[in-house]
């Protein structure tokens, strides 16, 4: 199965679990943000920002993390399940390890 990279248009399945996380950020920015300072993951905004894109003008609500397979969403919940995105939903940032991916979706074009 082909890694994909920030910056690429989505493809294939996607599974996500809804984990009921609240989270008080309104932008996107304040998303990976929260994946740097809070969780330790300086990479994910290493990606996110070598993209170029304004992420303060993303709504929160338009990003979202999911997995290629069942398996890794479901580490996330039980409930995971697949999901459907729209076609023209970017990659933010990826976990290669885990083939899981931030993605802004229906953010492209």
């Amino acid at each position: 199965m082909k890694i994909q990279k920030a910056g690429e248009i989505y493809s294939g399945k996607v599974f996500r679990a809804e984990s009921n996380l609240l989270f008080g950020g309104r932008t996107a920015q304040d998303i990976v943000n929260f994946e740097a300072d809070e969780l330790g993951n300086e990479d994910i905004k290493q990606q996110a920002e070598s993209l170029g894109i304004n992420l303060t003008k993303i709504p929160a609500r338009n990003i979202m993390w999911v997995a290629k397979n069942l398996e890794t969403a479901r580490k996330y919940g039980a409930n995971a399940e697949e999901i459907t995105i729209p076609k023209n939903s970017m990659i933010i940032a990826a976990d290669d390890e885990d083939e899981e991916y931030l993605v802004w979706v229906g953010g492209y074009g």
